[in-house]
Order: C-alpha cells, then structure tokens, then sequence
C-alpha cells in the first residue's frame, strides 16, 4: 500500500519475516538513492519504503521481481509516520 507523506514523498508498507528484513535493506542499499528502508516495528517486521514519487515505479518493480524469493506483503500504514522522521538532536 502507497501512502503519500506530501507531494513528493512515498512510502510503501510492508510486512516480512524477520529472517529476510536484512537481505531487503541490502537489495534497496544496492540500488543508490532508490528507497530508503525504515524498520518501524521490530517485532513484527514492519518496514518502510521511503521514496520519492519519480521513483515509485521503479520500487514497486523491484519489489515484484523479488515477490517469488521473498515473502513481503504489503500491509497498511501505521497511524503515525512521525518517527520515521526524527532526528536526534545533539
């Protein structure tokens, strides 16, 4: 499921065994600049795809090649996007 945060920005939602959240941020990192991989819950494998909307094809692309080797599916957004976006200030 696409969500858009503002005009430009994308996030896709997605569910996954645990086991495969490392080998998803390691495909996105190859990829530069495509998406960034944002774990929201840990516990139950929530992860988010940051995009822009230029890239939004190519991502939902990328994530159907990989559906067959992989068991993502895509899930509704969390209520509240805000944490994916904090920065720590020092």
């Amino acid at each position: 499921m696409v969500t858009f945060v503002d005009s430009e920005t994308a996030i896709i939602t997605l569910q996954l065994p645990r086991s495969e959240v490392v080998y998803l941020q390691a495909l996105f990192e190859g990829y530069d600049g495509l998406a960034s991989v944002k774990t929201f819950e840990d516990d139950h494998s929530i992860v988010c795809l940051i995009t822009s909307k230029d890239s939004l094809s190519e991502v939902e692309a990328l994530l159907e090649g990989i559906q067959s080797e992989t068991r993502w599916r895509s899930i509704k957004p969390p209520q509240d996007f805000s944490s994916l976006f904090e920065y720590v200030e020092r």
